[in-house]
């Protein structure tokens, strides 16, 4: 166990943030000095500069800008800087508060066979690189690796190998974000778009509503139709969760989209491999590929696993996007000699 102290600040004041607070106050005898954040704007909250014990720790209450408030407090002079991966390989229970960080350490250590396989796979150098930094990550929990692979949002689906396309499948759609970047790119492309949330859904449908070429569904995708729990809050982690606060429907790709060839984008939050055992016909037909594997530490090795063991002419390229856990991306792939 690492020495953590007796006081500490918390860096953040978002949900991850609060959460902290909450969990420290009620199992450990640690002192809570308060929130640090550069919007301060209560005399409760510091600044960072404004600290003046940089030997106290600071826990980093966010898993998006962790890199960035790290980096920041670090050049600071705060010597005791501890980030929420560091903080799980501590405290296991605090894994649940995101299922990337699931017993993410373990994973690797109980299945490296299983990573070797998957570097096998890999049909590019830089593929291999995004894995073995993600692997290192695994190992270490270092949060700077992240930012040795980040390729930027703005590129993320927008690869050069991803093939033309007529038909765009958005699974995990949110608010309409990813299928408004598809339309510029492709302007007359054919969507189907899927939001189980219902706020999200609703935002999407509003600026959706004049486009045609678009059909919207708000269900969840699976491997077959069923009900399910789903924790709907309107931001980008809704998703299935058996304390969820409503039900949603589910449905298989294969039994609502008309065609069976199309570029098909899963951003389901943990729920891929479901969703990909109800698009077997896509598979079997070629369909590119775009399925986040970050949201499970098993994903990165059993969703290219499943894909194989319907079509083997799969290739996998293999990319990562943010400075921070979320956003690694898989992308199958068959080349055109292949077919």
């Amino acid at each position: 166990m690492v020495d953590f102290g007796h006081e500490y600040y918390i860096m953040g004041q978002g949900a991850l943030g609060r959460y902290l607070h909450t969990y420290f106050s009620k199992n450990t005898s640690m002192h809570f000095l308060g929130f640090i954040d550069n919007n301060s704007n209560s005399v409760s909250t510091l600044r960072p500069q404004d600290v003046q014990d940089k030997s106290v720790t600071v826990f980093i209450g966010s898993i998006n800008y962790m890199y960035e408030m790290e980096f920041q407090l670090k050049s600071l002079g705060f010597e005791k800087v501890i980030s929420f991966g560091r903080l799980t390989s501590c405290f296991p229970d605090l894994m649940t508060f995101n299922q990337s960080y699931n017993h993410l350490q373990e994973n690797y250590t109980q299945n490296k066979d299983k990573y070797e396989n998957l570097r096998s796979m890999l049909c590019d150098e830089k593929s291999v690189k995004v894995l073995d930094t993600l692997i290192e990550y695994r190992k270490t929990l270092e949060t700077s690796l992240y930012h040795s692979i980040n390729d930027g949002l703005n590129r993320q689906y927008f690869e050069d190998f991803v093939p033309p396309f007529n038909v765009f499948i958005d699974g995990g759609g949110f608010d309409g974000d990813s299928a408004i970047r598809f339309i510029n790119k492709k302007r007359n492309c054919k969507i189907y778009f899927f939001e189980p949330d219902s706020v999200s859904f609703e935002k999407a449908k509003n600026k959706f509503s004049r486009n045609s070429r678009i059909k919207m569904y708000p269900y969840a995708l699976s491997d077959k139709e069923c009900f399910v729990r789903f924790n709907s809050n309107g931001s980008l982690g809704a998703a299935v969760s058996d304390n969820g606060n409503s039900f949603v429907k589910c449905v298989a790709l294969d039994d609502i989209v008309e065609e069976d060839y199309a570029l098909i984008k899963l951003d389901v939050e943990g729920f891929e491999l479901n969703a990909l055992k109800g698009a077997v016909k896509f598979l079997k037909n070629n369909s590119p590929l775009m399925i986040c594997v970050y949201h499970k530490p098993e994903d990165i090795y059993q969703i290219p696993e499943f894909i194989l063991s319907v079509n083997d002419k799969y290739r996998f390229y293999l990319r990562h996007y943010t400075n921070s856990i979320f956003e690694t991306v898989l992308y199958a792939i068959i080349d055109k000699e292949a077919k």
